[in-house]
């Protein structure tokens, strides 16, 4: 359960600092971006804690993801916690550009709105290469792991493996070829459809309880039976 809960936290806060964020900046205009800034009454504010609960629950969910498949195979849970580790230090060290362009703006000083924008979409810009060193890539490894166990749905896995490339390669194509615009969106779909079924499958799973593999797992040695879920 505890795995369904911090993917849904990662999900729900991740989109509520994505919309919050995003509805303040004009990417064109810098005065804009600040004035609305300025009228919002704390919601850059809001953004920024609904981005730390994102990453806080990334982390969390990085870490019961280890403990459900690292008897599948460890190595690959390895590889799939360290992503996850990568990614959300960085997103954490990333956040910093919001914190710098919050303190300028309560200055009130117009004067400061270029920079404010500019701290803004160096954040975005961070955010596109937390997708290449480890959101889209934490997928692959957890896809691998879903399709070679006996508990986890193989189509989900082989979607989230898909999904996992798709987020990495737009990730990519934000810094090495930004003309090509949205011809990467579909991709982007994907990992998001990917992640939503992972996250409503462990809900589901985690109300029922885990069978199968997992159950024989925890016959078998009864002291992971409280950190399977």
């Amino acid at each position: 359960m505890a795995a369904g809960l911090f993917y849904l936290g990662v999900i729900v806060f991740g989109i509520i600092a994505q919309i919050t964020r995003m509805g303040l900046i004009e990417p064109e205009d810098a005065t804009a971006t600040f004035e609305n800034i300025i009228a919002s009454g704390g919601m850059l504010e809001i953004a920024f804690a609904s981005d730390i609960l994102s990453q806080t629950c990334f982390i969390l969910l990085g870490l019961t993801c280890y403990l459900i498949f690292r008897k599948v195979n460890n190595l690959g849970a390895v590889v799939m916690l360290l992503f996850v580790v990568i990614a959300g230090i960085y997103a954490f060290v990333n956040m910093h550009h919001i914190l710098d362009a919050f303190q300028l703006v309560s200055g009130a000083d117009p004067l400061m709105a270029d920079e404010v924008l500019a701290h803004l979409n160096m954040h975005e810009e961070g955010t596109n290469l937390a997708n290449i060193i480890g959101w889209g890539p934490w997928l692959i490894p957890l896809g691998y792991l879903g399709f070679k166990s006996n508990f986890f749905p193989k189509k989900i896995g082989i979607i989230l493996m898909l999904g996992g490339i798709g987020l990495t390669l737009q990730g990519l194509q934000y810094f090495l070829s930004p003309s090509m615009g949205d011809l990467l969106t579909p991709l982007i779909v994907l990992s998001m459809v990917a992640e939503f079924t992972t996250c409503g499958w462990f809900l589901y799973r985690g109300m029922k309880g885990f069978d199968g593999a997992v159950e024989k797992e925890r016959r078998a040695d009864p002291s992971d039976a409280n950190t399977m879920m």
